[in-house]
């Protein structure tokens, strides 16, 4: 199935969604900072698609988003965060605006970030 890079500074929210990718059948591979994250994107050319979280320590989600979209426009982003649009450039609504194809509100439910995996993945060819 697909390539798909987690991206988070909080290794038990990697862990969940690694898991969860694994058992619907997707390969997860996972980052856990921007700076690194970055690097992975411009690399590695397999990967389907990227899920990221938007407050991370050094480098906003936001700015990850607008990075891969100049460097790989065809390249998918589900943005996901637990803060609002409380500040000019922070949260979901923000994230759609730089890029991101698909937006889920953490806490999450499995089948949410699922359903959008599935829907933005459907919209987009393999790339190995």
């Amino acid at each position: 199935m697909a390539r798909i890079l987690v991206i988070d500074d909080e290794p038990n929210i990697r862990e969940i969604l690694g898991h969860l990718l694994e058992c619907i059948g997707h390969t997860p591979v996972d980052a856990g900072s921007g700076i690194e994250a970055k690097q992975l994107i411009m690399t590695d050319q397999c990967i389907d698609l990227v899920i990221t979280d938007l407050t991370m320590p050094d480098i906003s989600g936001i700015d990850l988003i607008k990075a891969t979209k100049a460097e790989r426009p065809d390249l998918p982003v589900i943005a996901v965060s637990g803060n609002s649009d409380k500040y000019p450039g922070d949260g979901l609504f923000s994230a759609g605006q730089a890029g991101a194809d698909a937006t889920v509100q953490k806490p999450f439910a499995l089948n949410d970030i699922s359903s959008a995996i599935s829907e933005v993945l459907q919209s987009t060819p393999a790339r190995c």
